[in-house]
């Protein structure tokens, strides 16, 4: 096989493992509005204590969890809101 190929399929199966792991370990039940309220100080003492952390985080589950279509991304963008600084 050529190695364009061999790049695509790899690509493939990472997307697939991710999708799979996302609903073999039922990650979607801390993508709801729910936890995210009962979480919710939690999240900002967090964000208190490593600012740079918490924001790359969000960011990488944001960004796979748009890409990939997983559910949970009106969730995402709603609780990003408090960490804007706005």
């Amino acid at each position: 096989m050529k190695r364009d190929t061999l790049k695509k399929i790899a690509v493939l199966i990472l997307i697939l493992t991710i999708v799979a792991a996302f609903r073999f370990f039922h990650l979607s039940q801390y993508l709801t509005l729910a936890h995210i309220k009962e979480s919710g100080q939690e999240y900002v003492l967090l964000y208190k204590e490593h600012k740079a952390l918490v924001v790359a985080g969000y960011m990488l589950i944001y960004i796979l969890a748009t890409s990939l279509s997983l559910p949970g991304a009106v969730v995402l963008t709603i609780a990003g809101g408090p960490f804007s600084g706005y």
